[in-house]
């Protein structure tokens, strides 16, 4: 349901202020808050985190409770009500005019509940969320405090993504997933889908497509009862790439005679992904993956970016010859690869399951592979119809040296492409991560997890000082190619510390001279070694904890991570510059 422009159906942002209550005793539910708010309480903007928009609440780690009254249109009476929310960090639970409507475990995907039944359209009706950004052992991220997390991140809490109100026909579509079939001697797509509460009673399905000028190219009709599935071949595709991000709209209609039932507008993009002889080919043509890796972060709205900020940070990697994103160990929001699909930008969508703690107990709790899979799923789901979105990581360094972390990743695997086959899987192991395999026996097992006509392998190089960083670099791309031949490399580099406004020469470590020597190094090394794509972390500084345990002598700043190559509100450094030529000869 999520990236569906519709015409029948109607949307209702919920952004703006919302009451606001933190509840460090966690109280609030057995005391009924959701029917009865506690009075004088603050107001805070959503979508945004809570830390930033007051002092008070900048470390506040725990439950916090959010309330807003909407108005539900008179003429929704007889319409089938959503509500749904784009990420909420990390725990929720949802009230409708006290009415209990639906609980999330996760902070990074979305998730909705059918709420007609609990709504009065034609009148005012309360909204309440209970948000816990609370960590452990098993929550992403893991940690034991606001100052202990067990991954270089700051702990968000809040609503910071949309939250919507949707209205839609009683016998609506589904799930509807578009797949290009893109080779030289045929171009089509295969649109599939189900049909809700039709009960089994066939229905016309009029299928139309539009090229960009919103014209009519293709059409068809179809009967179906609850599933459907069709092909439509084109006689000429323009193909989507970085270069020219081509974007058709399907758009579909449930009939009934002559009656409009239904009707969904879904953009999609004509490409092809496939993996041989080492390389990753775009359309039948090899491509370098010439990448960045970003964490969502910016002054005041925290995790959750607006529309403007993301399309100026599109702007910005378009400025540095980036066509790909490593997104930073969990999925984007739908909004983010919007913009992505027309500016010609691939997204490597990662599922939030990071393991960042020694302890390996985590991948073998049931409830936690349980969570894991409903991640994965909620992820797919959400973001399968994007052109942006080149393959899937199923997790950030994952404990693939234990059995456990393998036979986790294994069963996502299986599920993942089942869900989707038409693009390539894959996890983001670490130098460690690969040796231990290898000293643990399990070197052979991760290859036959890792399908190489599906799969790449992300090496991460993150070593504080430029000639430690080169050498494990050079020594690990020779490792991974005597080890994994037949598997296309992308490497990911540091680009190290650079202190925004810090200066000397010559070049000292921690100076924006060094953070820009150390990237140009890079690019030579890469241009001489057989890639298939290299990723530099991170484009922007973001904030993270105030102390950094697992991290001692590094030249962090404390509370903020400064190994972007711009700031955290988007001023470049002098690594920005060094950046732009590094893929040149690539």
């Amino acid at each position: 349901m999520y990236g569906i422009r519709a015409r029948i159906r109607q949307v209702k942002k919920i952004d703006g202020f919302w009451e606001f209550q933190t509840d460090p005793d966690n109280k609030g539910e057995k005391g009924k808050w959701y029917q009865d708010f506690p009075e004088n309480p603050d107001f805070l903007y959503a979508p945004a985190c809570w830390n930033e928009q007051s002092k008070k609440y900048d470390q506040y780690i725990g439950v916090a409770w959010y309330k807003k009254e909407i108005d539900i249109p008179l003429d929704w009476s007889e319409q089938a009500i959503f509500i749904e929310f784009g990420g909420v960090l990390t725990k929720a639970k949802v009230w409708v005019n006290g009415h209990f409507a639906v609980e999330h475990e996760g902070g990074f995907t979305p998730f909705q509940m059918k709420i007609d039944k609990i709504l009065i359209p034609g009148e005012k009706n309360n909204l309440t969320v209970k948000v816990d950004n609370s960590v452990s052992a098993f929550t992403c991220p893991q940690g034991t405090s606001q100052n202990d997390i067990w991954i270089d991140w700051f702990n968000w809490g809040g609503i910071y993504r949309e939250v919507k109100i949707l209205a839609m026909p009683l016998m609506h579509f589904g799930d509807v997933s578009v797949i290009p079939i893109v080779r030289r001697e045929k171009k089509s797509v295969k649109i599939a889908g189900i049909i809700e509460n039709l009960k089994g009673i066939k229905r016309k399905i009029k299928i139309n497509i539009l090229d960009k000028k919103g014209q009519n190219k293709k059409s068809l009709s179809i009967d179906a009862k609850t599933n459907f599935s069709v092909e439509i071949e084109f006689n000429k595709a323009f193909l989507w790439s970085p270069e020219s991000p081509y974007l058709y709209t399907l758009q579909i209609t449930l009939c009934d005679n002559s009656q409009t039932l239904d009707c969904k507008e879904i953009q999609f993009g004509m490409r092809s992904i496939k993996f041989k002889r080492n390389k990753i080919f775009l359309n039948e043509k090899p491509i370098f993956m010439k990448g960045v890796s970003i964490v969502e972060d910016f002054p005041v709205f925290g995790r959750g970016l607006p529309e403007a900020v993301l399309k100026r940070d599109y702007e910005i990697m378009k400025e540095l010859g980036v066509n790909c994103i490593r997104d930073g160990a969990y999925p984007p929001s739908e909004k983010e690869l919007e913009i992505a699909d027309r500016m010609g930008i691939f997204h490597f969508v990662c599922q939030p399951s990071r393991k960042s703690n020694p302890d390996s107990k985590l991948f073998s709790d049931p409830h936690f592979i349980q969570t894991a899979k409903q991640w994965q799923k909620e992820t797919i789901e959400s973001l399968k119809n994007h052109p942006s979105v080149i393959g899937w990581i199923l997790c950030s360094e994952p404990p693939v040296n234990t059995k456990t972390g393998l036979q986790l990743m294994k069963k996502l695997y299986k599920e993942t492409k089942e869900m989707d086959p038409s693009r390539p899987v894959t996890f983001l192991p670490n130098i460690g991560i690969i040796e231990g395999a290898k000293k643990a026996g399990l070197i052979k097992e991760m290859k036959s997890v890792m399908d190489y006509q599906y799969l790449w392998v992300y090496t991460n190089i993150h070593a504080e000082f430029k000639e430690n960083g080169l050498r494990e670099a050079d020594e690990f791309i020779d490792y991974m190619h005597k080890n994994f031949p037949a598997i296309p490399i992308i490497i990911e580099f540091g680009a190290g510390d650079g202190f925004a406004g810090e200066h000397y020469e010559p070049a000292r470590a921690g100076s924006e001279e060094y953070q820009a020597e150390r990237i140009k190094a890079f690019g030579e090394l890469i241009s001489k070694k057989k890639l298939t794509g290299a990723v530099c972390y991170a484009l922007f500084d973001y904030r993270i904890m105030e102390k950094f345990p697992w991290k001692p002598g590094a030249f962090m700043k404390p509370g903020e991570y400064v190994k972007g190559i711009y700031t955290r509100d988007r001023r470049p450094k002098m690594g920005a510059y060094a950046f732009r030529g590094i893929f040149n000869q690539a």
